[in-house]
C-alpha cells in the first residue's frame, strides 16, 4: 500500500484498520503501543486519509518532534495544509488542516490559544509520546475538545512506552490499547536491529542513594557513580566492545556528562557533548557529525532519549542506572533502527552494586534477570534459548538464571518436588490451583488439555480473564480476577471444583497409575511415592508451558 510518497508497512497497516475498526466500535480514546524506530510518525500521518477526516490536533512536547510531525504529515498528505502552534508560531484554525501544536504553549490552564481552537472542527487528536498524556496540561487539552464527554470525537495517542515509571495508569485516558507490537516482534520480524549486550561491572555502591518518582535523586546518583574509575570503564568497554562504531553515552547530570567527556577525550576518542543548555546550532552540528561518521561518541544527559533519530548508531553506553523501564526503553531506542550495513545494536550496561535496589537492564526490559549475562549474546537468541529450556525443564526456576551457564547448572541440580507448588498469589487470592504460566495464571479444563481458564495482565495494568480464548472480564487487580476466575468457575463448571480445590483431601493419596502413565509420557521424572496434588501440579505446570 502507498500513501503519499510512503508505502505503509504490513503492521502499519494493520494498525490504521484496527484504530478505524475500534473507532466504528465505540472506543474513541485509543492507544497505539509500538517501539521506537518502527514509524509511529507514519501511522498516525496516514490517520486523516484513513478516517476520511480534513482537520487533526497533533499534540507533542518538544520543537523536534513537532518538526519532524509536521514535515512528515507534509509528505504524506500534500493537499493539507499543516501549520505548528509553538511560542512565536501560530497556526491559523481557520486554514489549517493539520495543527501540530505544543504541549506546553497550548495546556496552561486557561490558556487563550487553546480557546481559538473550535473543538466541534477538530474531530481528530493525536497525542504523540502519549505516556506523557496523564500529566495536566495534557488533562487541560482533552478537555476542552470534550474527548471524554462526546464518543464522536477521537483521540489516538501514540506510544513505544505504555507503562510508565511512576506507576500511573494510562487508563486514566485511554480505553483500550488498540495495537501493539513490542520490540522483540519488530527484532525478529526484521523491522529494527538485533541487540546484543555486555554488563560491566563498577564495584560503586549505589545502595543508599534515595529514590523519588520511581528512579534515583540525580544529585545523589551523581555523587555516588561520577568517578574517574568508573567513566574509565565506560572508555574501555566501548574500547573492547564496540571501537569505531557510533555511540551514545548516556549520563545523569551535566558533572557527570562533562566528566565523562572528558575521559573520551583523554583516551584520544573523537566525542561531542549535548546538554540541556547546549545551543540549537551546536548540538545540530555535533549530531550530525555524529550520523556522519566524524565523530564516534556523543555524551549526555537526559536530553536525546525522545525526539533524536540516528539510524546508524550502533552503540548505547548506559552509564546512569535507573529503576525506569521507560527511561531505559526510550535510551535503547535510540539505536534500534536498522541501517545499511548496520549489523546490530551493542547495548554495555555499567552495573553497580545495591542491596536493595532493582535495577533495569537489557536482559530485565525483555523477562530475564537483571543480572543475566548475556556477554555478547544477541538477546532475541538467547531468549529463544531460554524459553526452550523452560518448556523442557518447567519446574527448574530458570528465570532466577544468570547466565546460560548458570541455566545448565539449575537443570542439573533442581529437585522436580520443590516446584510442585502454587505461586504466592494464587494460594493468597483462590480457591483452585492456577498455574502460573508466561501468558498468567490458568486452569486446564477436564477432558480437555487445550481448553482453559486464563488470567492475564494487559498493558493498562488489568487483569483480563479468559475461558476457551474468549474475554469473560476485565478487573482492576489480581485479586479481583482471581474472585471472578473462582465465581465463573463455580457457576459454568460445577461438576469439576473438586479436581481444582486447593483443600481437597485426593491431592494427600498416593499418585494413580493413569497420573504416573502421564507424567513419564510428558518425560517428567518424579519419586514413587508421589502424591496426586504434587503429580496433578507437575502435569497442569507442564501443559501451561506448552
Amino acid at each position: 500500500m502507498m500513501v503519499g510518497k510512503l508505502p505503509l508497512r504490513d503492521y502499519q497497516i494493520q494498525c490504521q484498520e484496527a484504530v478505524k475498526s475500534s473507532f466504528a466500535n465505540g472506543i474513541n480514546r485509543q492507544l497505539i503501543a509500538l517501539p521506537t524506530g518502527t514509524g509511529k510518525t507514519v501511522i498516525f500521518a496516514n490517520l486523516p486519509q484513513t478516517l476520511g477526516v480534513r482537520k487533526a490536533i497533533v499534540l507533542a512536547h518538544r520543537e523536534e518532534l513537532l518538526d519532524q510531525a509536521a514535515d512528515k504529515i507534509r509528505q504524506i498528505n500534500p493537499d493539507l495544509n499543516v501549520q505548528v502552534e509553538q511560542a512565536d508560531r501560530h497556526a491559523s484554525p481557520m486554514m489549517a488542516d493539520v495543527v501540530v501544536a505544543s504541549v506546553p504553549t497550548i495546556g496552561r490552564e486557561n490558556s487563550p490559544r487553546l480557546k481559538n481552537f473550535d473543538p466541534d472542527a477538530w474531530p481528530l487528536v493525536i497525542c504523540d509520546e502519549a505516556h506523557h498524556s496523564i500529566a495536566k496540561s495534557y488533562m487541560n487539552i482533552f478537555n476542552h475538545f470534550g474527548i471524554f464527554e462526546n464518543s464522536k470525537r477521537l483521540l489516538v495517542g501514540v506510544t513505544a512506552t505504555p507503562n510508565r515509571g511512576d506507576k500511573v495508569g494510562l487508563s486514566e485516558v485511554y480505553q483500550d490499547i488498540v495495537f501493539q507490537k513490542n520490540l522483540r516482534d519488530m527484532i525478529e520480524a526484521k523491522w529494527l536491529s538485533p541487540i546484543t549486550a555486555y554488563r560491566i561491572k563498577t564495584g560503586e555502591d549505589i545502595t543508599g542513594v534515595r529514590v523519588s518518582a520511581g528512579d534515583f535523586v540525580e544529585s545523589e546518583l551523581s555523587e555516588a557513580i561520577d568517578t574517574e574509575r568508573r567513566n574509565n570503564l565506560a572508555v574501555e568497554a566501548y574500547r573492547n566492545y564496540c571501537e569505531g562504531r557510533r555511540c551514545l553515552v548516556f549520563c545523569v547530570d551535566k558533572n557527570h556528562t562533562r566528566h565523562m567527556a572528558e575521559a573520551f577525550e583523554k583516551a584520544n576518542i573523537s566525542c561531542g557533548i549535548v546538554l540541556g543548555d547546549t545551543p540549537s546550532q551546536e548540538r545540530f552540528e555535533t549530531l550530525r557529525a555524529l550520523e556522519l561518521g566524524e565523530i564516534k561518541v556523543v555524551v549526555n544527559c537526559m536530553v536525546l532519549t525522545e525526539g533524536y533519530d540516528c539510524p546508524p548508531l550502533s552503540a548505547i553506553i548506559m552509564a546512569r542506572p535507573t529503576k525506569s523501564g521507560l527511561l531505559y526503553t526510550q535510551c535503547i531506542g535510540r539505536g534500534t533502527r536498522i541501517s545499511e550495513g548496520k549489523e546490530n545494536l551493542i547495548v554495555i550496561d555499567l552495573t553497580d552494586n545495591s542491596r536493595n535496589h532493582q535495577l533495569v537492564t537489557l536482559p530485565s526490559l525483555f523477562g530475564l534477570k537483571p543480572e543475566f549475562e548475556l556477554k555478547g549474546k544477541s538477546i532475541t537468541d538467547t531468549l529463544e534459548i531460554v524459553e526452550d529450556l523452560e518448556k523442557k525443564h518447567p519446574y527448574a526456576r530458570l528465570n532466577e538464571a544468570e547466565s546460560l551457564e548458570d541455566i545448565d547448572k539449575r537443570i542439573e541440580k533442581f529437585d522436580i518436588l520443590k516446584q510442585a507448588v502454587l505461586d504466592n498469589s494464587v494460594t493468597q487470592y483462590s480457591r483452585y490451583t492456577w498455574i502460573k504460566s508466561p501468558q498468567g495464571y490458568s486452569i486446564f479444563l477436564s477432558g480437555d488439555n487445550k481448553a482453559k481458564l486464563l488470567i492475564t495482565e494487559n498493558l493498562l495494568g488489568k487483569y483480563e480473564l479468559f475461558s476457551h480464548g474468549t474475554k469473560v472480564t476485565t478487573c482492576d487487580n489480581i485479586a479481583l480476577a482471581f474472585n471472578e476466575g473462582d465465581k465463573y468457575l463455580d457457576t459454568n463448571f460445577q461438576d469439576q471444583v473438586v479436581l481444582y480445590r486447593q483443600d481437597a483431601r485426593w491431592r494427600d493419596a498416593i499418585a494413580s497409575p493413569k497420573q504416573k502413565d502421564l507424567l513419564h509420557k510428558l518425560s517428567i521424572s518424579f519419586p514413587d511415592d508421589i502424591t496426586k496434588g504434587q503429580a496433578s501440579l507437575l502435569i497442569s505446570t507442564k501443559l501451561a508451558a506448552r
